[in-house]
C-alpha cells in the first residue's frame, strides 16, 4: 500500500504529457490512497490529472477539491480503469473544483473489463472543453463510458448543497453517458447542475445491448441554451426495462427538443415525470405490449403494418379494449372519417379512420356534394 498527497501545488506549461500521471498496474491489488486539494493545473501539453488503473488496483481518491485545472491539452480530470480495478473517487467535497478550456472532455472516465467504482462529483464545473484528438471524447464537460461488465453504483453528479456546479460552454454533450456490454449504472443522480450552451445536448445518456441502468434520477438541473436536446435518452437493443425519475428540471431554449425518449430493439424504459410513470417500448410483436398493464383502453394502430382485423386483433390479446388504424384496412374492417360517416359507428372493437389524404379531402367533399354534387 502507498499514498500521495497532491497539496497547494502550481503544476503549468509542462509541454510533454500530463500535469499529474498516474498509472498503476499491479495483479497483487495494491491499495493506494491519495487527495488532490488545492493545485493549480494549467496549460500543460497532456491532461491536466490522469489516473490510469489497471490489474486489480485498489484506489481510493479521498477528497479532490479546490483545484482548478485550465487550459491542458488534453482531458481535464481523466480516469481510465480496466481488469478488476476497483476505486473510490470524491470531487468538490470541502472545496469548488474549476475544470475549464481543457481539451476532449472536461471530466473523461472509461471503465471496462469488470472494473468497478464509486464515483462522487460535487461542488465542481467543467466548462469550455473543446473537441480534440482523443478518440474516446468530443468535447463533453462530463463524459462516463463503461462496458465489459464495469459496475459503477450509486453515481452522483452535482451538489445539492452548494450549488455551484455545472457543465456549459462545451463543444459537445453538457453530461454524457454511455454504458453496454453487460455493465452496470444502478441509483445514479444528476442534480443541481447548471448546464447551459453546450454544442450538443444538455443532457446525454444511452445504453446499448445488455447494459443495465436502473433507477436514474435527474432532479433540480437548470439546462438552456443547448444545441441539441435539452436531455436525450435512449436504450438501444437489449431485452431489459431502464428506469428513470426526472423531476423539477428547467429547461428551456434547446436548439432541439425539450426531452427526448428513443427505445429501439427490445428494449424497455419507465420514466417518471413529475411524478407521472410513462412507459416506453419497443416490441415487434404487438402481442407482447401488456396494454392491460398501463390501462390503455384505447390503441392508435399508426405502424402500417397491422391493417387487418386479425393484425390488429393482437393489441387486443396484449389487454386493449379498442384499436384505431391510422390508414385505410386491407380487409373489410369498416373505414370512418368523421364528418362523413363516422355517424354509423355501430361499437367496433377494431376501426380504420381512413389516412391522412382522407381525412384532409373527404369532409370538404362531402360539403360539396351534399350541396352542389360531384359528378366525377
Amino acid at each position: 500500500s502507498f499514498g500521495i498527497d497532491f497539496t497547494g501545488n502550481t503544476i503549468s506549461g509542462n509541454a510533454g504529457g500530463a500535469g499529474v500521471d498516474i498509472r498503476l498496474n499491479d495483479n497483487a491489488g495494491t491499495n493506494f490512497e491519495s487527495n488532490i486539494q488545492n493545485n493549480t493545473i494549467s496549460n500543460n501539453g497532456g491532461q491536466g490529472v490522469n489516473l490510469a488503473l489497471s490489474q486489480s488496483i485498489n484506489a481510493n481518491i479521498q477528497d479532490f477539491s479546490g483545484n482548478t485545472i485550465n487550459g491542458n491539452s488534453g482531458v481535464g480530470v481523466r480516469l481510465d480503469a480496466i481488469n478488476n480495478t476497483q476505486y473510490s473517487m470524491v470531487m468538490g467535497a470541502t472545496g469548488h473544483n474549476t475544470v475549464s478550456g481543457n481539451q476532449d472532455a472536461g471530466l473523461g472516465v472509461t471503465m471496462s473489463n469488470n472494473a468497478q467504482g464509486q464515483l462522487t462529483v460535487l461542488d465542481s464545473e467543467f466548462n469550455a472543453t473543446t473537441n480534440g484528438s482523443d478518440a474516446n471524447f468530443n468535447g463533453e464537460g462530463i463524459a462516463i463510458h463503461l462496458t465489459d461488465n464495469a459496475k459503477l453504483p450509486s453515481l452522483v453528479i452535482g451538489d445539492p448543497v452548494a450549488g455551484t456546479s455545472g457543465a456549459s460552454n462545451n463543444a459537445s454533450h453538457g453530461v454524457q453517458i454511455s454504458i453496454d456490454s453487460f455493465s452496470q449504472l444502478t441509483n445514479p443522480t444528476i442534480q443541481h447542475m447548471t448546464i447551459n450552451e453546450n454544442g450538443g445536448d444538455g443532457i446525454n445518456i444511452e445504453r446499448r445491448g445488455l447494459g443495465v441502468i436502473d433507477n436514474f434520477v435527474i432532479n433540480a438541473n437548470s439546462l438552456s441554451n443547448n444545441a441539441g436536446d435539452g436531455m436525450d435518452i435512449a436504450a438501444r437493443a437489449g431485452n431489459l426495462t431502464d428506469e428513470y425519475t426526472i423531476s423539477n428540471n428547467t429547461i428551456s431554449s434547446s436548439g432541439g427538443r425539450g426531452i427526448a425518449f428513443r427505445v429501439d430493439g427490445d428494449g424497455d424504459m419507465t420514466t417518471q415525470l413529475n411524478g407521472n410513470t410513462i412507459r416506453i417500448s419497443a416490441e415487434r410483436d404487438p402481442n407482447n405490449l401488456k396494454w392491460d398493464q398501463v390501462g390503455a383502453d384505447y390503441v392508435l394502430e399508426s405502424t402500417g403494418f397491422f391493417l387487418t382485423d386479425e393484425a390488429a386483433r393482437a393489441h387486443i390479446n396484449a389487454g386493449a379494449k379498442r384499436v384505431v388504424m391510422s390508414a385505410p384496412s386491407k380487409d373489410d374492417t369498416p373505414i370512418f372519417v368523421m364528418g362523413v360517416n363516422h355517424r354509423s359507428y355501430a361499437g367496433q372493437a377494431i376501426v380504420s379512420n381512413a389516412s391522412c389524404t382522407t381525412n384532409c379531402l373527404a369532409p370538404m367533399a362531402k360539403v360539396v356534394h351534399d350541396n352542389f354534387g360531384i359528378v366525377n
